[in-house]
């Protein structure tokens, strides 16, 4: 990187980007922690609300999909994360089963949604992990 060819915000927006696909939320913290959230666009608010989630700051968290209720961001994927961070597992898969049901997201691997993560293992995540087209996966979102 050189000051001439790349401003700080676009490194600090490619650093953001970087560590919110892969899990880094601490450094997903630090690399938004230059920018006020009055001044953040959707995609920035979303990744500082994971990132508090993963920091177990409840409050940040309120804030967060609270302005992005206000903004009519409601992404399923999204806030199932965030209840995964915040170790709400049942919620999470509430969530994960919601966007499946609602068409969005349809055959997208979700084991590439890094808050994801903390639901491996767990079994009606797993079930809902699977390949759509499986018996299972379609009685358990709704669509058999």
């Amino acid at each position: 990187r050189t000051a001439d060819t790349t401003s700080d915000s676009t490194y600090a927006a490619e650093r953001s980007y970087l560590a919110e696909a892969t899990g880094d939320y601490d450094e997903l913290f630090r690399s938004l922690a230059k920018v006020s959230d009055a001044g953040m666009n959707e995609e920035q608010l979303w990744w500082w609300t994971k990132a508090n989630a993963a920091r177990g700051d409840r409050a940040a968290v309120s804030r967060g999909l609270t302005k992005l209720e206000r903004a009519r961001s409601s992404d399923y994927l999204q806030q199932a994360e965030v209840a995964a961070l915040l170790g709400d597992k049942d919620r999470a898969v509430a969530l994960v089963s919601a966007a499946l049901r609602s068409g969005h997201y349809r055959g997208f691997p979700l084991r590439f949604w890094a808050g994801l993560d903390r639901l491996n293992g767990y079994p009606p995540y797993e079930l809902l992990a699977r390949q759509p087209d499986e018996r299972e996966h379609l009685a358990a979102v709704g669509m058999r």
